[in-house]
């Protein structure tokens, strides 16, 4: 399993070269997306340990939204470290990124909204868990 900077970095990068550099707010959307499909395309075995978390605008990875929240609204506009992954992994994730890139953060929000993990998981003024099951129980049974 992978740590969340990390893929954060790869998910970063390769909007970057795609000439579609991403927000934070977007980069969460992606990452939830990348988790699920990962997890749908491996019977359940998530990609990044770290947690998501239903907060008001979506899911998000702490971790992840407090290393890049700095950018504020405006696009993550610089290369990161470089982050390299096994073709395998790409060969998942990919699609993903290059389809949920083309979506405004606010496209991206709506989507999260409407999809069951998060609508299950948030509670006004709490920052529940999207759990691995309920994220499972959408993005492989769904």
């Amino acid at each position: 399993m992978l740590n969340a900077i990390y893929v954060a970095n790869y998910v970063i990068n390769k909007c970057i070269d795609l000439g579609r550099p991403v927000t934070n707010l977007q980069l969460q959307k992606i990452l939830y997306y990348v988790q699920g499909e990962y997890i749908k395309k491996t019977n359940g075995e998530p990609l990044f340990e770290e947690e998501i978390v239903a907060w008001p605008y979506g899911p998000v990875v702490p971790e992840v939204y407090f290393e890049f929240n700095g950018y504020s609204s405006s696009d993550i506009n610089m290369k990161c470290i470089e982050a390299e992954l096994p073709d395998n992994i790409k060969d998942i994730i990919d699609p993903v990124i290059e389809r949920k890139s083309l979506l405004t953060a606010w496209k991206l929000v709506e989507d999260t909204h409407n999809e069951s993990p998060w609508r299950e998981s948030y509670v006004e003024g709490r920052k529940n868990k999207i759990t691995i099951d309920v994220m499972k129980r959408y993005f492989v049974n769904g």
